[in-house]
């Protein structure tokens, strides 16, 4: 996780917020002390009362400790989009190489 940027942590993220799934929180907080399921159940209680999704997840992880932020961080960056993130380097040195060639 060293080597991201603060733009494609914000990016990821983001991009967790619109596609967030039950097994993502099964995965990202199998370790937690609060069990997996406790800011899921936050999370469904605020949609059943009628909250925009992507507003409920952003506020329920505003309202995490910080532990639990650092698990969900590390669960997106490390887990669920690693894949992505890699090309997005690639991607990036590739074009580096392009543009210097080009001077």
């Amino acid at each position: 996780m060293e080597s991201i940027t603060p733009q494609e942590v914000m990016h990821f993220t983001a991009l967790f917020y619109h596609n967030w799934t039950q097994n993502d929180f099964e995965l990202a907080f199998k370790n937690s002390r609060l069990g997996w399921d406790y800011h899921w159940n936050k999370l469904q209680g605020k949609i059943q009362d009628n909250a925009n999704p992507t507003q409920a997840i952003v506020s329920i992880v505003l309202n995490m400790d910080d532990e639990h932020q650092k698990m969900l961080l590390d669960y997106i960056l490390n887990e669920k989009y690693v894949k992505e993130i890699a090309e997005h380097k690639d991607w990036q040195i590739e074009l580096s190489r392009l543009i210097e060639n080009r001077k």
